[in-house]
């Protein structure tokens, strides 16, 4: 992006400070005109890196940028990149992913696949979803429990993670009514956890809320460790920086465990859409035991933001230097 910049200067003359490829150029109120040689950016060069050229004094900088990445000191970036972009990023992610993975699900039911076979379909079905959405906007979240965890890290602002929370909700919602006008021979009820007649039910709800806390917990630490925080400020989000496969990986595993011990996957806006829809039609029995589908990707989300900030966050936002346990010389030692 290259913009023009005027200022004034002390004896009362103006000047404007253009960046072109190659080239800068300073056009001053008297006639004066100043080209100054700009080293150009190669294809192989960190696209992080900017370019500063001094031009009237030391304290004032034109700067050129080649992109708009996180490591740049100047945020120009608008309301629609900061807020409402990731905004309907999300509700369309969330909106696609449940209502992709609800209907391979009813598909599967209605052809009476066997059951291991249709939760390692279901698996790869919301890996391969999340993976898709993910590449392609680099800031959703798509579920509570990654949203929780970005804002315990301090990588995404508190107002947009509010923001991104209700899209996520209101986009779960959305996706099991529009289901249900397309397949209304479904069960869109469909929220228990599967055990044997001669189990403890508690005791298998319990081993539910540890796998799913487990594939939570894989999935939240692989999205921290592959995204870096992108602006600054209440406008503030992670971004995806490195490759989607470790977080394509941990939903897959995490999807599978859940499955193996419930009806829905690991990402409790299922749970929320499906059981919020049957109370609006009169079935509360749902709502009020679905509880049990946030403990698990709760706690797994909390965890992982405190491990992520104890050890694995960044040198000047990890948790043994802001308490003053360790000094930045002994970190370089270590």
């Amino acid at each position: 992006v290259y913009e023009d910049e005027q200022f004034e200067i002390a004896d009362g003359a103006s000047v404007i400070c253009s960046a072109y490829p190659g080239k800068q150029m300073q056009y001053f109120s008297n006639g004066t005109t100043i080209a100054n040689e700009c080293k150009m950016k190669g294809i192989l060069r960190n696209r992080s890196e900017f370019v500063t050229k001094p031009t009237l004094s030391t304290s004032y900088r034109c700067r050129m940028y080649s992109d708009d990445s996180s490591n740049s000191p100047i945020s120009r970036i608008s309301c629609l990149e900061c807020v409402l972009r990731p905004c309907i990023a999300e509700f369309f992610t969330v909106f696609f992913c449940l209502l992709v993975y609800k209907f391979v699900d009813a598909e599967l039911l209605d052809r009476h696949v066997l059951f291991y076979n249709r939760i390692l379909t279901l698996a790869v079905i919301d890996a391969i979803t999340l993976l898709v959405f993910v590449t392609a906007f680099q800031t959703v979240q798509i579920s509570p429990a990654i949203t929780l965890a970005q804002l315990f890290s301090l990588s995404t602002a508190w107002p947009l993670c509010v923001m991104l929370l209700l899209m996520q909700l209101s986009a779960s919602v959305m996706a099991i009514a529009i289901f249900a006008l397309l397949r209304p021979s479904a069960d869109v009820s469909s929220i228990q956890v599967l055990s044997d007649l001669d189990d403890d039910r508690t005791r298998v709800a319990f081993r539910l809320v540890l796998v799913q806390f487990i594939g939570s917990l894989m999935v939240v630490m692989s999205q921290l460790m592959t995204s870096t925080k992108f602006g600054v400020g209440l406008t503030a989000i992670g971004r995806l920086s490195s490759s989607p496969l470790p977080i394509f990986a941990a939903v897959f595993l995490s999807s599978f465990l859940s499955l193996m011990l419930s009806t829905v996957s690991w990402n409790p806006l299922l749970a929320f859409g499906l059981a919020l829809f049957s109370a609006a039609q009169g079935d509360y029995s749902p709502f009020i035991g679905h509880y049990v589908f946030w403990l698990g990707p709760t706690i797994g989300s909390l965890f992982g933001s405190f491990l992520f900030r104890l050890i694995f966050a960044p040198e000047e936002s990890r948790l043994v230097h802001c308490c003053g346990c360790c000094s930045k010389t002994d970190a370089e030692h270590i």
